[in-house]
């Protein structure tokens, strides 16, 4: 569901092409929005790239740097980016917090909320993601691998002079997360929002190392 408000300007080719295709901003611009892990407390330092897969998503290709603290029933974190489209650079930041509802031996269940900005020009894009994320683990001996999904309400709001558009869309995250028996690991995940007359869809890979403790 989306409320129009005319925006007056938009002088960036980038701020354009967003609010051409408003759905597809995650917190970070071209990057699926991540479940948060829990368990033993730890810190994980993330990179990620993330890109469009359909017309409706755009070719802009997005880079970003997660900081993330886990814990058994606790788990947030903060993150900064980049993404290119049109020949023009611009930045974002993010931030996330999950509690864990339900806990299993191989399996968790929890609430995810965050917040996103972005601001090429004139504009601000504020997104509120909320979402309830299902992860497992699976020990193959030599890696262990932990797929996980979350659907969630995509709340994103584009302002500027005064004026705003505000959509309201269902969208899903999903991906698989390997950890090679050390402090590194890698991931892949989609992300898309099903809004009126458009789907975009997301791709994303990640890099990631812990800090114990």
């Amino acid at each position: 569901m989306m409320t129009n408000v005319r925006i007056p300007s938009l002088p960036l080719a980038l701020g354009a092409a967003l609010l051409l295709a408003m759905p597809v901003a995650a917190q970070l611009p071209n990057i699926p929005v991540p479940a948060q892990g829990f368990g033993m407390p730890a810190t994980d330092i993330t990179a990620w790239w993330g890109t469009g897969l359909n017309d409706e998503a755009g070719d802009a290709n997005g880079f970003g740097a997660f900081v993330n603290r886990s814990g058994e029933q606790l788990s947030f974190g903060g993150a900064v980016g980049v993404v290119s489209a049109s020949g023009e650079t611009e930045f974002g930041a993010a931030g996330n917090v999950a509690f864990a509802l339900v806990q299993g031996a191989s399996s968790t269940v929890a609430f995810q909320g965050g917040v996103g900005w972005f601001s090429p020009g004139n504009l601000t894009f504020l997104t509120f993601p909320l979402g309830v994320s299902v992860a497992g683990s699976i020990d193959s001996g030599e890696a262990t691998i932990r797929p996980w999904v979350m659907p969630r309400l995509n709340i994103a709001r584009l302002s500027s002079s005064g004026a705003s558009i505000t959509s309201t869309d269902f969208a899903a995250s999903g991906g698989l997360n390997f950890s090679f028996g050390g402090a590194f690991g890698a991931g892949v995940a989609l992300d898309a929002v099903f809004a009126d007359g458009a789907t975009p869809i997301l791709f994303g890979i990640n890099g990631s190392y812990a800090l114990p403790g």
